[in-house]
């Protein structure tokens, strides 16, 4: 089991449209642009727009000269921001295992097969929560 590409899409998605509004190419930033150059489909873009804009990621602007834009400063978004968005609060390891044994060893195992991927999956989101996007952005400066 794991997460769905929309997380990484996400990511991407967000970078493109910083850079693009920072360089002053676009006020907002097209979903058909984002489809055609970071080669996601359309309806795709179109989830993720929407997941992130109900987390107050993205502010989109409809009609003429429309898409979408941050809402928020690159140092502001974290990795865990954008997972809670599109993730949606779905575990990375399904742990709801139900054995047919007496013996209380087994049960005592899966407990704690239950706590170490918890655990896992607890380390993973700390980390997510403490790099931004502009961290991100950081490593595609030349060296």
């Amino acid at each position: 089991m794991s997460y769905s590409l929309a997380f990484s899409q996400a990511i991407l998605t967000l970078i493109f449209v910083s850079e693009k509004v920072d360089r002053k190419q676009y006020e907002f930033v097209p979903a058909r642009k984002v489809s055609e150059t970071l080669n996601i489909p359309g309806p795709s873009v179109a989830r993720i727009f929407r997941m992130l804009g109900q987390a107050g990621i993205l502010e989109t602007r409809e009609g003429f000269g429309g898409g979408v834009r941050l809402q928020k400063a690159v140092h502001q978004v974290t990795l865990l921001d954008i997972f809670e968005a599109i993730e949606e609060g779905k575990p990375l390891f399904k742990t709801n295992l139900h054995i047919n044994v007496k013996d209380p060893r087994p049960q005592r195992l899966l407990e704690g097969i239950q706590k170490t991927l918890h655990a896992s999956e607890e380390s993973m989101r700390q980390n997510l929560g403490k790099t931004t996007l502009k961290d991100i952005l950081k490593l595609g400066d030349t060296r």
